[in-house]
Formats: C-alpha cells, sequence, structure tokens
C-alpha cells in the first residue's frame, strides 16, 4: 500500500522546525537529488534525436534546472514524442545550466538579456505591462510567452508537473493547431489577486474560477495584449503589480473574455495534493508538497515497469 504524501504545513513548535530543518537539509534535499539525476540518466538523451514540430513553453531558474530536465523528459516519455522545449530564463540561469539543458533535451532558450531586449523593444506601447513584466519574474510566464510564442496553439507546462501517463488530450487539443476553447489544470481553489467578487467590480470581468497557470493550450490570439495593459493601468491593480498571483488572475480574466471560451483539462489532470501517481494523468507537484516530486513522482517512476527507456519506442 503506496503511503500518502504529507503536504508540508508551517509548524510553530521552534524545537521542531529545527529538526524539520536538519531533516529537509541533511537527509530529504540530497536524496532528492539522488533520485532526480538516477531518473535523469534512465531516459535517453533526447537531443540526439530529431524533434517534431511542436514547441512547449516553460519557465524555469537555476535552482530547478534538474527538476526541468525530469518533466521534459517524462513528458516526451509518456507523450511519445520528441518535443522541443522552449524554456524562459528568470534570470538565474548560468552557461552551465543551459548547455546540460541542451544536453537532455532539444531546446531553445531565451535568456533573460535576449528576452529583455526584445520585450524592451515590443512593449513601448504597453508601458504598464513593461512595468509589470520588470517588477515580478512570474510576469514573464504570460508575457513572455506571448512575445515570443507562435503558432495557432501555444501550449505551456511548469517544470514541477511530472507525466504518469500519455497526456492524451493535452496533446490533442495542442497539435491539430486548430482554435477552439482554451484548457487549463483546474485548482482546487481560486488562487487570484482578490476575491471574484471585488476583481469584477473593479475591472468589470468575472475571472474563470478555478484556473491554474501550471499546465494550459490557448489560442495565440486569445493572449491579448491590449486587454492585459487596459487591465493594468487600472488603480485597482497597481497595488498588485508585484504579486505572485497576478499572473495567475490575468490568465483567468483573458480566458473569461476569449470569444473561443475556455474549460478545464479532464480530471485526471487536475492539481489535488493526496492523489497517488497511479491513479492521475499527471501531477502537479505545487508548494506544500514540492518535495513530492521526487520522493514520490520519481521514486514510482523508477519502480520496475513504470519506465522502460526503449527510445525506439518514443520517438
Amino acid at each position: 500500500m503506496p503511503s500518502v504524501l504529507t503536504p508540508l504545513e508551517s509548524e510553530k513548535n521552534l524545537i521542531k522546525r529545527i529538526r524539520n530543518k536538519f531533516h529537509r537539509e541533511f537527509i530529504q534535499i540530497p536524496q532528492r537529488s539522488r533520485l532526480r539525476k538516477r531518473f535523469i540518466n534512465t531516459l535517453p538523451l533526447y537531443s540526439t534525436y530529431p524533434s517534431n514540430k511542436y514547441s512547449i513553453h516553460s519557465l524555469l531558474c537555476h535552482r530547478d534546472v534538474e527538476m526541468g530536465i525530469c518533466c521534459f523528459k517524462a513528458f516526451n516519455y509518456f507523450a511519445g514524442g520528441n518535443f522541443e522545449f522552449i524554456v524562459h530564463d528568470d534570470g538565474s540561469l548560468t552557461d552551465s545550466d543551459i548547455q546540460y539543458i541542451r544536453n537532455q533535451v532539444v531546446a531553445k532558450i531565451h535568456t533573460k538579456s535576449e528576452s529583455d531586449e526584445i520585450a524592451f523593444q515590443t512593449l513601448q506601447l504597453f508601458p504598464n505591462i513593461l512595468k509589470y513584466r520588470n517588477s515580478h519574474f512570474l510576469a514573464l510566464k504570460l508575457i513572455d510567452v506571448i512575445l515570443l510564442g507562435s503558432g495557432t496553439r501555444m501550449a505551456y507546462l511548469d517544470s514541477d508537473i511530472l507525466f504518469f501517463q500519455k497526456p492524451e488530450f493535452y496533446l490533442e487539443t495542442f497539435m491539430t493547431q486548430e482554435k477552439s476553447k482554451n484548457y487549463f489544470n483546474k485548482d482546487f481553489f481560486d488562487a487570484y489577486i482578490d476575491s471574484p467578487e471585488n476583481i469584477q467590480k473593479n475591472l468589470g470581468v468575472f475571472p474563470f474560477p478555478f484556473i491554474n497557470a501550471g499546465l494550459w493550450v490557448c489560442n495565440k490570439e486569445d493572449l491579448d495584449l491590449h486587454k492585459i495593459e487596459e487591465w493594468l493601468a487600472t488603480e485597482y491593480l497597481k497595488p498588485f503589480i508585484n504579486f505572485y498571483r497576478l499572473e495567475q488572475t490575468l490568465l483567468s480574466l483573458l480566458a473569461r473574455e476569449s470569444a473561443h471560451g475556455a474549460d478545464y483539462l479532464p480530471e485526471g489532470y487536475n492539481v489535488d495534493l493526496l492523489k497517488l501517481p497511479q491513479n492521475c494523468i499527471g501531477k502537479h507537484y505545487v508548494g506544500k508538497i514540492r518535495h513530492g516530486f521526487e520522493l514520490e513522482g520519481i521514486r514510482y517512476l523508477l519502480q520496475a515497469g513504470h519506465i522502460v527507456p526503449d527510445i525506439g519506442k518514443h520517438i
């Protein structure tokens, strides 16, 4: 019987906090690192094989390079293809990070300095978006994907997501490249800057509920810079310019405003802290269960039979 992953909670007892920190720093973190490295070495070097014509965006930082590579390799394995990953550097990736990623998967990496120059040139008519982009790194998940993305349909994947089955619906709605509904990972609560009622009162739009910005497929034309600029110009949003939930809030507003409509990816993709790998298509290891990316997810995949590294069957 597999054990249930325990979400982390803030510990008020000082002694327990010290004990937990010691366990995390000297036992858990090294253990997680070993699992990531083992998983990376188990799957093939996708960079050595021709990629298909589809690209998936992801924001990545130096701390999460190994996690990102695990995410990308697991996606390729279960998707049964070799996708190009468009990696958006948050400003912390080193030259060795970039080389490591490119050695493992097919990747187009936009360094922060390169994307800053593109944004500066492109966003002259969108001063509030430019200010927002320069104020919080999570803005890159939305703004830079819009600026640097191509195709009728664009896909985004957070680096702390692991797949355990083929993401058939996600692939189908993305790879057809036909305009349709915009699809999002369903969260278990509204993680926005304010209550939906207050957002509607101040912006005139009721946000689409329960959107998680970690996994989505959207029509490029529905990611409207003009609407984002209009919302960011309001006095209401100015105090939230540095708030980490603003990007997710803006995405929910765009979803609501889309002429094509919005919906959730099937239930097997939902954000759920307690679901088991064998019972889902993919799992988003958000903050409270981030340690489970390796200790639950990768450990499960490394068990006999879950990953068979035969490159010929998957490219």
